[in-house]
């Protein structure tokens, strides 16, 4: 089993993660498995929380659900995928963190559908992002995706909050868009406040909803809590990404947070995908769990 960084290590330098397995709260028009992709439609895959490079009883086949998570999201045919945060597992070294988040975009990229990541603590974990930066792509972003506006926000690298910096460019973003603009807006930790002593919120997350209030077509999707929530906050509904790596247990009572061992009759249990689809009336979300069947090379 791999050497864990203690609570106070990884919170002094960002923070965890965490959540189990829930029945969804579906908004209308949300299928718990969406159907096959209809013309003149964006079809969006949401994964998050891969953990590559994670040893250990939590899941003692990390590569094989990262690979079939994958295979899974390339067989929904996806125009997007979309990445919310920890590709990799925390590690001390400069040289094993480059190499992991190497390894993780070439996996990425072998799907060839187009995709996008914002960074977890665990990828930022040790260097503020600067492997990330490197190897993935910008911490916080802008893109422009079929007319879809996303913005990909950064509130793990040097804490649990966006800053001056990124608000101000978050701001000054929105301001050049008419109100009509779909916005989808990716974070890895909730922006909302969920559950603090966990670290499961964001410190200035409601001045980024206050920046977007106006436009009436925005989806907000994180990760971090590993387990499927929906949840309203500031007028918004916020998606929790399931995760490809292991279930954490529900917030509410001050208990340690941490992992179930993976277990032998229900090894995949809390793992799965969302499935978005954006059409002229707006987005579509809905939970599939990751499928049993394991792709063909990859070791269970």
């Amino acid at each position: 089993m791999e050497r864990r960084l203690t609570r106070r290590q990884f919170v002094g330098a960002i923070g965890l993660a965490g959540l189990l397995w829930r029945v969804p709260l579906p908004r209308s028009g949300t299928a718990a498995a969406p159907v096959a992709q209809e013309s003149g439609r964006t079809r969006l895959v949401n994964l998050s929380d891969f953990h590559w490079g994670y040893r250990g009883e939590w899941n003692r086949s990390i590569d094989g659900t990262f690979q079939r998570a994958l295979d899974q999201a390339k067989s929904l045919s996806p125009d997007l995928l979309v990445v919310t945060g920890d590709l990799i597992q925390a590690c001390h070294t400069a040289a094993e963190r480059e190499r992991r988040l190497d390894a993780v975009k070439t996996r990425l990229d072998a799907i060839e559908v187009p995709w996008m990541a914002v960074p977890g603590e665990h990828d930022t974990f040790g260097d503020m992002g600067r492997a990330f930066e490197h190897r993935i792509g910008p911490l916080y972003f802008h893109r422009v995706f079929r007319g879809l506006h996303v913005f990909g926000l950064d509130n793990v690298s040097r804490g649990y909050y966006l800053g001056r910096g990124q608000l101000s460019w978050l701001s000054a973003e929105t301001r050049r868009l008419g109100n009509d603009a779909r916005l989808l807006v990716l974070s890895h930790a909730p922006l909302f406040s969920l559950f603090g002593p966990w670290n499961w919120s964001t410190f200035d997350g409601p001045q980024a909803y206050a920046l977007m209030a106006g436009f009436r077509l925005r989806h907000f999707l994180f990760g971090h809590i590993h387990q499927a929530l929906n949840r309203r906050a500031y007028g918004t509904m916020n998606y929790a990404g399931l995760p490809t790596s292991w279930p954490l247990p529900e917030p509410g009572s001050l208990v340690r947070l941490e992992p179930w061992p993976q277990g032998g009759t229900n090894p995949d249990m809390g793992l799965g995908l969302r499935v978005i689809d954006i059409d002229s009336r707006g987005f579509s979300d809905g939970q599939v769990p990751l499928a049993q069947s394991a792709p063909r090379g990859v070791r269970p």
